[in-house]
């Protein structure tokens, strides 16, 4: 047999050596691409947590990789540390199943499209999955037309913790609100028993007038009982001129009445005429002097005349001293 010359050789090496990284790929094993999604729930309430499942049989030393971005789908909120990779072996190959936890947190229609997985080896191969589309429709917690029945409550979220902030501050505005409220209360009591302010007293004039007018319904002078009526009609009198110009005028004689209301600087015809009335009336009283009916209602005029004379201006209103 006649064996190839070096010419020969040369060419064909070259082309064998050519083509050896093709032949290397080919002998390493590509798995097939057949990632298969699914859902646990098809119909989750809102607050739920549903599970989405990546399954698929790679190779010995493949190994299925958690995507870096996690957001699958608007209304989905994924539980990354909850994220499960199971690995099993079985007929040609380990079974890997990406489980992503999620919590729904919207109502209707909720799709994850199509999207790419890998899958690595300890020497950095790399394939790439398509996992297809997959879609829930989301619910409630309440009842609706097509979802008579209530769905079941959540299980009640765990109290972490204490919110100390919010607790003193409620302690502290309710002592400060407990605080006012007894304040108000206390002075609205403090109010209630404090005494009420006496009535200003009644000037002598008025007091005076009141008098005169309950004489006159007596009727005495009618009646021919001139001594009660005139000692009646000298305490009014008297009584007025102390309250008038403040002094003890009642345990006065006249003649210290009179003396008394000398320093007042009376108008001369005003106190002529009160020594003459408390004159004539002290005859009645004492003397037993009988005056007419006519002269005693003229006594009364007399003595109203005066109070009415006498009656203190505004200023002195102010200052006057009666009972």
């Amino acid at each position: 047999m006649r064996l190839p010359n070096a010419h020969t050789l040369l060419p064909l090496a070259a082309l064998l050596l050519a083509a050896y990284p093709y032949a290397a790929d080919a002998a390493v094993p590509v798995p097939e691409v057949d990632a298969f999604v699914a859902m646990d729930q098809e119909h989750p309430a809102v607050g739920e947590v549903v599970e989405y499942h990546v399954r698929t049989v790679l190779p010995e030393g493949w190994e299925l990789q958690v995507p870096d971005s996690l957001h699958l789908a608007e209304g989905l909120r994924t539980r990354k540390e909850e994220i499960v990779l199971r690995s099993q072996p079985v007929d040609g190959g380990v079974e890997q199943e990406l489980i992503i936890p999620l919590t729904v947190v919207r109502l209707g229609r909720l799709k994850i499209d199509e999207r790419d997985f890998t899958a690595l080896t300890a020497e950095g191969e790399e394939i790439t999955l398509r996992a297809g589309k997959v879609a829930v429709v989301t619910g409630s917690l309440f009842p609706t037309e097509s979802e008579p029945q209530p769905a079941a409550a959540l299980e009640p979220l765990p109290v972490q913790e204490r919110n100390w902030l919010l607790i003193w501050s409620l302690v502290v505005l309710g002592s400060v609100a407990l605080a006012v409220l007894t304040t108000i209360i206390l002075m609205r009591r403090a109010r209630m028993r404090a005494p009420k302010p006496a009535a200003p007293p009644r000037p002598a004039h008025e007091i005076a007038r009141g008098k005169l007018q309950v004489l006159v319904r007596k009727e005495l002078i009618m009646k021919g009982l001139f001594e009660p009526f005139y000692t009646e009609l000298s305490e009014i009198l008297r009584e007025y001129l102390g309250g008038r110009w403040k002094f003890d005028s009642l345990d006065m004689t006249t003649s210290e009445l009179i003396e008394t209301m000398s320093a007042e600087n009376l108008e001369h015809s005003i106190s002529s005429q009160l020594s003459a009335m408390l004159g004539d009336f002290d005859l009645v009283k004492f003397a037993k002097v009988v005056p007419s009916a006519t002269v005693a209602d003229e006594d009364l005029q007399r003595v109203t005349a005066l109070v009415e004379a006498t009656v203190p201006t505004r200023s002195e209103g102010a200052g006057e001293v009666t009972e």
